[in-house]
């Protein structure tokens, strides 16, 4: 045996091969080899882990990123016994990575490392599980047994058929289902709390419920229940001690975001959930923007409102409403002051960073008005502590005083590094809102997410020792971002020092035999249906955006007729899809073809499982559905997007917009292309990729935007950079129409062709 065949293999090699049987288990082709930018993409991630640095990268749709950035996470894992946090922005590529990718990394582990066990959990946010309060509450309510604390009685209950069948909860959602879905879900709810096994999340629930059902078996973090409630420890907090034992931990980046904007140890530095070493965040792109969302807060009448009604689930004082209400419209006139002088067509008043802002007039009555009932709900608590429904009550409303409380200090804080904004409603009818957020997240990711505490052992500590300073210092993680699509100043935005890496995508003869069509508009009936009552810039016409909805709809029938369905179909506002959903469901009456929306009502996840399960259905949705869903073989093989989703002005794109000018000179122009126009391009790109997800893939995907085309093209036309930035994930596809009797024949010759084999 020569020394080269003895020689210990580097940690590099080392991921070569973990990666290569990965891809070998899930092809189950034993000759297959790791993709050219897959192999590329996971020695950048291992660079990054490995030295305790970060790095940013653009691995396109196809490349392979999760086994790329797993292996790397199980290497560290082999080698060094290093934990990992993978993070998803979607609960769908987290359900992926837990039920398809995780289990082959792992086998491949174990068949290169001895029998190796990687262990790997998913860790969600609290709501996310059935809480044994709520679950017991629903329940008790439903079958009129009050001091009932058996779960195992009040499920036989449900299941006979003993509960009151007219049941309605109080306050309950507009989509709240009827007592026989109600009690369903209860029993669910509760057996999942005498089944050790069961993890009691909300995917795993066989009963199909709606967002408002779930609101009745579930807990915010804040009113979660404790052992002592129920004698059952919450299926949240059994998820965290699962974590606690696992290798590699799948969250989400809801958990980051609030980590980062709030400050508080969510993930990292959590006791209960251990120490990590590595941080992967995978669908990076969104990671800035859960950190804004996360750190927002508002002040209006209906948070007071709100909190009020909480107080009443646990004092019974018909003055608390009266109270609430009077604070209400305090809180409200204060806003509608600070509007007043405000030009019709503007939307937002701008608090500057140096100003108290509006909600100082109403400050003292709003601390009043918590202060007096935050006592009043604790001591309340004090004298019924063997009431678990009621203690849980008691948290719900000792969190909503606590934010009214936080939200009305930080507002009147000036700080540079916060937008604040009195806003207006899109109803008239309703009064303006006083909102904030982060300006600068950034740092904010640095600190809480690239960063961590450092263990410190305190018998070990010498009396000259500085507790405070060596508090404060930080230890790098190994730091990992990945994503299909990246904005060009993404690592700016969440400061990694060096642009993002680009690896090549394996697609390419796919999009060279697929499509793209992008409407013309030159004829004056076309024009005239589009163009506003408000005319434009130097004569020209100007594009409306309402009426575009009536204009898409029918090129939209023309081209799914064409493609004898087979299609999704996305819109950039809600009103629009479910408009397009009615006129399919019209258009296609009697050809077999079935057409799905989100808005169908219970989870969007099962519905889009239906539309996977029929090839010819159609599938009709918004934003959320231009990301995180894949459609294997011709079932989506047209996807159309009525327009770029560019997203209305709102406070925390103002709060990125601010932070783009300051470098930028003041210019609002160029600030508004790397804010409104850059995340119009991203989601664009992402629904684009829907079309595309097999190398054996040829698909259409149509744009009905006209503004899209050049003035040779099109009365209406996007600035040309705008129009640039819009269009770059369309260059890909090898045929290009802007005629739609072109494009409905090239539909039609590939079904054609598809058909006949």
């Amino acid at each position: 045996m020569t020394d080269t065949q003895t020689r210990t293999p580097t940690p590099v090699q080392e991921l070569t091969l973990l990666l290569g049987e990965s891809v070998k288990i899930a092809t189950g082709n034993p000759e297959a080899q790791p993709r050219p930018g897959q192999l590329m993409c996971a020695k950048d991630i291992w660079q990054a882990l490995s030295t305790r640095t970060r790095m940013n990268g653009i691995a396109p749709t196809g490349t392979g990123k999760s086994f790329a950035h797993m292996s790397c996470a199980a290497l560290a894992a082999v080698l060094y016994e290093e934990r990992t946090v993978i993070s998803t922005n979607s609960l769908a590529l987290q359900a992926q990575f837990m039920e398809k990718d995780l289990p082959v990394v792992a086998e491949a582990v174990e068949h290169l490392y001895d029998g190796y066990e990687l262990r790997y959990a998913v860790l969600k946010g609290v709501s996310n599980y059935a809480d044994p309060v709520r679950a017991l509450d629903l329940a008790r309510n439903l079958t009129g047994k009050t001091g009932e604390r058996s779960f195992t009685a009040l499920v036989k209950l449900l299941e006979s058929g003993q509960f009151d069948k007219r049941w309605k909860p109080k306050n309950s959602g507009p989509q709240t289902s009827g007592a026989m879905k109600l009690a369903e879900l209860a029993a669910w709810a509760l057996g999942v709390y005498l089944d050790d096994s069961a993890h009691g999340d909300r995917e795993s629930c066989p009963v199909e419920h709606t967002g408002d059902d779930w609101s009745l078996v579930s807990a915010s973090s804040d009113e979660k229940a404790e052992e002592k409630d129920t004698g059952y420890v919450a299926k949240a907090d059994d998820a965290k001690d699962r974590a606690l034992e696992a290798h590699v931990v799948v969250t989400n980046h809801t958990l980051l975001g609030m980590q980062a904007a709030q400050r508080i140890p969510v993930v990292f530095g959590s006791k209960r959930l251990g120490r990590f070493d590595h941080l992967i965040v995978d669908e990076a792109h969104t990671l800035p923007d859960q950190v804004r969302s996360r750190g927002a807060a508002e002040v209006s009448g209906r948070q007071v409102i709100k909190a009020g009604r909480a107080v009443m689930n646990v004092i019974d004082d018909r003055f608390i409403d009266e109270d609430a209400q009077i604070l209400a419209q305090d809180v409200d006139k204060a806003m509608q002051r600070a509007v007043a002088t405000l030009p019709p067509k503007e939307t937002a008043l701008r608090v500057g960073g140096d100003e108290a802002g509006p909600v100082e007039d109403v400050l003292d009555q709003i601390l009043q008005f918590t202060g007096r009932y935050l006592r009043q709900v604790k001591a309340a608590q004090e004298s019924n502590k063997s009431n678990p429904v009621f203690t849980q009550k008691c948290r719900r409303a000792t969190s909503a005083l606590e934010r009214l409380t936080n939200a009305a200090n930080d507002a009147t804080e000036p700080n540079p590094h916060i937008a604040r904004w009195v806003t207006k409603q899109m109803d008239p009818k309703l009064p303006p809102v006083f909102e904030s957020s982060p300006i600068f997240v950034g740092k904010l990711i640095e600190n809480e997410l690239w960063t961590v505490a450092p263990v410190i052992d305190m018998d070990s500590l010498e009396p000259e020792d500085d507790l405070e300073a060596l508090l404060a210092m930080r230890e790098p993680l190994g730091v990992a971002c990945v994503s299909a699509t990246l904005p060009s100043t993404f690592n700016l935005d969440v400061n990694i020092p060096s642009p993002p890496s680009e690896y090549a995508s394996p697609f390419t003869e796919a999009y060279a035999g697929s499509a793209m069509f992008v409407p013309q508009c030159l004829a004056p009936a076309d024009i005239e249906s589009l163009k506003s009552s408000f005319g434009g810039y130097n004569g020209k016409v100007k594009f409306d955006t309402y009426r575009h909805e009536t204009w898409a709809t029918g090129l939209i029938i023309s081209l799914v007729r064409a493609n004898g369905g087979r299609a999704l179909v996305l819109s950039a506002k809600s009103a629009s899809g479910k408009a397009y959903g009615k006129a399919l469901e019209e258009a296609l009456a009697g050809t077999g073809i079935s057409v799905h929306t989100q808005w169908d009502g219970g989870q969007v996840s099962r519905i889009i499982d239906r539309w996977r399960s029929d090839e010819t259905s159609v599938m009709v949705g918004t934003k959320s559905c231009m990301t995180g869903i894949d459609a294997k073989g011709e079932t989506a093989s047209l996807i159309i997007i009525d327009r770029p989703p560019r997203a209305a002005k709102n406070v925390i794109d103002e709060a990125r917009l601010e932070d783009k000018m300051s470098s930028l000179g003041g210019n609002r122009w160029a600030a508004d292309q790397q804010v409104y126009v850059s995340d119009a391009a991203l989601l664009l790109d992402q629904a684009v990729g829907r079309a595309i997800r097999a190398e054996s893939d040829r698909a259409m995907v149509a744009v009905l935007d006209p503004r899209l085309l050049t003035p040779k093209w099109s009365a209406f036309n996007y600035s040309t950079p705008v129009r640039q930035e819009f269009v770059k994930p369309l260059l890909r596809f090898g045929a290009k129409f802007n005629d739609l009797s072109a494009a409905v024949g090239w539909l039609e010759d590939r079904r054609s062709r598809v058909a006949n084999g």
